[in-house]
């Protein structure tokens, strides 16, 4: 199966299988850094990707109350997975962002389990397209003006 790569302007980046559409979300929430809906169009399920600024320091409060949780990767972070009412949660914490990957396969188990492995496997950061400002901008001062 043929994979595409979606590059996030919030600094990340991953593959997906082409069977997938990637639809940013728009949102007014200047705490939602991104929030991306997958979805196919001949089979049935989701997957949402959002990342959002956060105050945790780690994970370990947010997963006291959950079960069956194991460890996996999000590029270089690591990351955690638990299943909860039928939906597949992968959280990963990065400099006060938390990523949250929630697949609701609607019956379609392994393909939106592949869809995920795919995704969280290629998961990788990536600089924005935008620059910050540095020291080596285009505007130049030629000295002083004289005013007589």
């Amino acid at each position: 199966q043929t994979v595409q790569q979606y590059v996030d302007p919030a600094g990340f980046k991953f593959s997906y299988p082409e069977s997938v559409s990637i639809s940013p979300i728009n949102t007014t929430d200047a705490s939602v850094y991104s929030f991306l809906i997958a979805t196919s169009s001949s089979i049935p399920g989701k997957m949402t990707i959002d990342a959002v600024s956060s105050d945790l320091t780690t994970l370990d409060d947010m997963l006291k109350s959950k079960t069956n949780v194991t460890d996996v990767r999000l590029a270089d972070l690591a990351a955690k997975q638990y299943t909860e009412k039928g939906n597949v949660i992968t959280l990963a914490l990065d400099k006060g962002v938390l990523f949250t990957f929630t697949v609701s396969s609607g019956g379609n188990v392994d393909y939106w389990s592949a869809v995920n492995d795919k995704i969280i496997t290629s998961f990788a950061f990536a600089a924005p397209e935008t620059t910050a400002p540095s020291t080596d901008s285009d505007v130049t001062f030629d000295g002083e003006e004289t005013v007589e």
